[in-house]
């Protein structure tokens, strides 16, 4: 947690606003688990008079990194001191309305934790919900050595495709140390692997309609291992794949089989 270099003052305004405030009120439906929580709007009306009339305030903005996707909220008081807390949970889909619906529940968890509001019981069932996929023992291993000796082509073949919950659980099953050293060897790889790739998609395209470059481009395909293909393939295109397909039928006769076709 992040805090101003004091907070009495926030401190002695947020215990009289605690005296104040009830606990928040179970009125939504959780339609999984036949159950009713507190939701965010119960939350906010049980802090809204008692923070206004102690002079505190709060912001909360969506945030993500590679734990996932949450909010960063900051409770502040008229003084100008304040405490600064993020609250991350692992995304399990990668579409708009699941990352929406996280942040939601990020911040009804970070407001009523910060605000110290009770409820009956915590919503541990909701919780249960966000549990995504886990990492299989082989997805550990190949994760660990090919961030050790694999080539960055490689690692973003392997690692690029994986569920967003698989690569957060990767991570967490390190301790902290580890796992900030490997989210930095992570950055690295991504970066220097897709840079690689986009190179290799700028000469695929001149290939196309430069004879002189198609033996190079042939070589090089054939030098990428078989998930290497797959991803390259991908990473191309549709339409590009399927010109590559022809160029190198016409090259290299079968090996444009190798290429995949997912």
């Amino acid at each position: 947690m992040q805090t101003s270099e004091n907070i009495n003052e926030l401190a002695s305004a947020l215990c009289n606003a605690q005296h104040e405030m009830g606990g928040a009120i179970k009125d939504s439906q959780n339609p999984f688990f036949k159950s009713k929580y507190a939701d965010l709007t119960s939350v906010i009306k049980a802090i809204k008079e008692p923070f206004t009339r102690f002079g505190l305030s709060y912001t909360q903005f969506p945030i993500s990194n590679l734990d996932g996707i949450g909010v960063v909220t900051t409770l502040m008081h008229r003084s100008g001191q304040w405490m600064r807390e993020e609250f991350v949970i692992p995304l399990t889909k990668r579409d708009p309305q699941a990352a929406a619906s996280l942040i939601t529940y990020a911040r009804r968890y970070a407001l009523q934790s910060m605000a110290g509001i009770p409820t009956a019981d915590d919503d541990a069932e909701s919780a249960m919900m966000v549990i995504g996929e886990r990492h299989t023992p082989e997805q550990q291993k190949d994760f660990v050595d090919l961030l050790e000796s694999g080539t960055p082509t490689e690692f973003v073949s392997f690692y690029r495709p994986l569920a967003e919950s698989i690569k957060i659980d990767l991570f967490n099953s390190f301790d902290k140390g580890k796992k900030t050293e490997m989210k930095k060897r992570v950055r690295d790889l991504e970066t220097k692997g897709l840079k690689i790739f986009a190179t290799m998609k700028s000469d695929v395209e001149v290939a196309m309609s430069d004879e002189d470059m198609r033996a190079d481009i042939c070589d090089d395909i054939e030098h990428l291992s078989d998930s290497e293909k797959k991803f390259f393939a991908k990473y191309i295109g549709n339409d590009l794949k399927n010109d590559l397909r022809k160029l190198l039928a016409d090259q290299r006769g079968e090996t444009a089989i190798e290429m995949g076709t997912d």
